[in-house]
């Protein structure tokens, strides 16, 4: 969200931006707050912080926090197409952040690489619990 606010306000207040014309002024002010809020919608429910605990994970959110048994994890997808990638968790029960869970992993700022290993990992720690094995 600040970058959006730095564009505008140096988009606002620079000489080339004022002599535009104004219809094209508002449409890229427009583009502008439609790409904020998108990017608002999108991490709005991500979860503040993820603690790798071994065999389950702590979740925190919003000053909410929960333990998740990685056994409990239904699905992990992970969302690639954005930048940076989101891993989103499906849980098998509903608990204080709800049924599913979004994260973006710590250093994947700038590329989809760290995304992909860490959703990779926990695929496969998720589907060696399913199995009996341990984490």
């Amino acid at each position: 969200m600040p970058l959006f606010a730095a564009v505008l306000t140096i988009a606002a207040l620079s000489d080339w931006f004022q002599a535009v014309p104004p219809q094209i002024r508002v449409l890229f002010l427009g583009v502008c707050i439609v790409a904020a809020a998108l990017t608002f919608v999108g991490t709005w429910n991500a979860a503040d912080e993820v603690i790798d605990a071994g065999d389950r994970l702590r979740l925190r959110r919003r000053g909410t926090e929960a333990t998740v048994p990685l056994a409990d994890i239904e699905k992990i997808s992970i969302r690639s197409w954005s930048n940076p990638s989101r891993i989103e968790l499906r849980l098998r029960k509903s608990g204080g952040l709800g049924d599913r869970v979004m994260f973006i992993p710590r250093g994947n700022l700038f590329g989809r690489l760290v995304g992909n290993r860490v959703y990779l990992d926990l695929c496969e720690r998720v589907e060696r619990t399913r199995r009996g094995g341990a984490a």
